[in-house]
Formats: C-alpha cells, sequence, structure tokens
C-alpha cells in the first residue's frame, strides 16, 4: 500500500487554505491572491487576450464573483502529488452580474470544473482548467439546452 506523500498532503492543504481565502473569503483586488499566486504563474487554460500572470488570476476572480452573488466554490476532491495538486470543485450562487458577457438573469447557478496546479516555493506557479462553460451558459439561458 502506497504511504501518503507529505508534500502532496501539503499540498492538498495549501490548495484548501486557497481556495477559502482566494475565491470564498477573499476579494480580487486584496492580499490573499498575492499570497497564493507566484507573480508570472502561468495560465495553460487561459483564453487567447486574456491577461497572464497574477494580473489573469485577478481577472478571472473578478468576474465571475462580480457575477455571482452568494458565491461559493466547493471542492469536491483534491488528489495531489508531489507538487501538483487536481481538483474537482463547484461554484454555486445566483447570477445576478454580468457573467462572460451575459447580463444578469437572477437564476441560480450550478456550475462545475477541474483545476490542475503546480505549487512552486509556496506559491502556484501553474494552472490548467477545464470547466463545463456551455452548461453554465445553458443555465443562464444563453444556448438552448
Amino acid at each position: 500500500e502506497k504511504e501518503n506523500n507529505p508534500m502532496s498532503e501539503d499540498n492538498k492543504a495549501f490548495y484548501s487554505r486557497m481556495t477559502e481565502k482566494v475565491w470564498n473569503n477573499g476579494d480580487s483586488n486584496g492580499n490573499a491572491i498575492e499570497e497564493f499566486y507566484a507573480p508570472d504563474v502561468v495560465i495553460h487554460s487561459a483564453a487567447p487576450g486574456w491577461p497572464t500572470g497574477i494580473d489573469g488570476v485577478r481577472a478571472t476572480v473578478s468576474m465571475i464573483k462580480g457575477g455571482i452573488s452568494g458565491f461559493e466554490l466547493g471542492i469536491q476532491f483534491m488528489l495531489a502529488d508531489g507538487d501538483k495538486v487536481a481538483a474537482h470543485w463547484t461554484i454555486k450562487g445566483t447570477h445576478s452580474g454580468e457573467l462572460m458577457g451575459v447580463p444578469a438573469t437572477g437564476k441560480p447557478i450550478d456550475f462545475h470544473g477541474v483545476s490542475v496546479v503546480r505549487i512552486e516555493d509556496g506559491k502556484v506557479a501553474e494552472i490548467w482548467g477545464v470547466s463545463d462553460g456551455l452548461g453554465l451558459m445553458q443555465q443562464l439561458g444563453a444556448f438552448p439546452c
């Protein structure tokens, strides 16, 4: 039976703290982002033209949280291997502001995805992510089901 890697366990705890401080309790312009993300973090899944580095993280957090009231990001499960953590997450709330170009609808949101981060020197150095953007747009009525 494989023993838990202490580095992996520490990185899972780091990811949980980051989720709480940046996404659930922090604000997109506060110190929480600088605490958890390297200034030159590489966002592999960023859309073309999206800001890079820590500015891309700030823009992402601001865009998502700015469009959803009652915002709650929950981690369904995490897996860790050395310096990488993978998490399946859900975002719940109400679409109360512009989100991905869609004006507020007042509709409930239940949106999910998977993110993988690489942690280096106590900060997120790289991010990969996929999410159910089509499902979100369907919930908002932007695309027919």
